[in-house]
């Protein structure tokens, strides 16, 4: 049983992070960050000037799913 739920957690979480990649890829930010590590602040105007706030929550969800790199002493997002 508790290897069903964990395969089962994993896939939803799969699934969960196909629309946020979709985002990054639509809006630019995965190739933005492709240039150099950046801040939210420095990517969001890299990718075009979208708000600050928003992209540093899809980076933050992008770190934590395991796409990129967040180093939290320089703030740094990195793909």
């Amino acid at each position: 049983l508790h290897v069903f739920v964990g395969k089962m957690l994993a896939d939803l979480g799969g699934a969960y992070s196909v629309p946020t990649v979709r985002i990054g890829v639509r809006l630019g930010l995965f190739e933005a960050l492709m240039q150099a590590p950046a801040t939210a602040e420095e990517l969001a105007r890299r990718a075009g000037g979208l708000h600050e706030r928003y992209v540093r929550e899809w980076a933050l969800a992008q770190a934590a799913s395991g796409y990129v790199e967040y180093d939290p002493a320089s703030e740094t997002f990195t793909l």
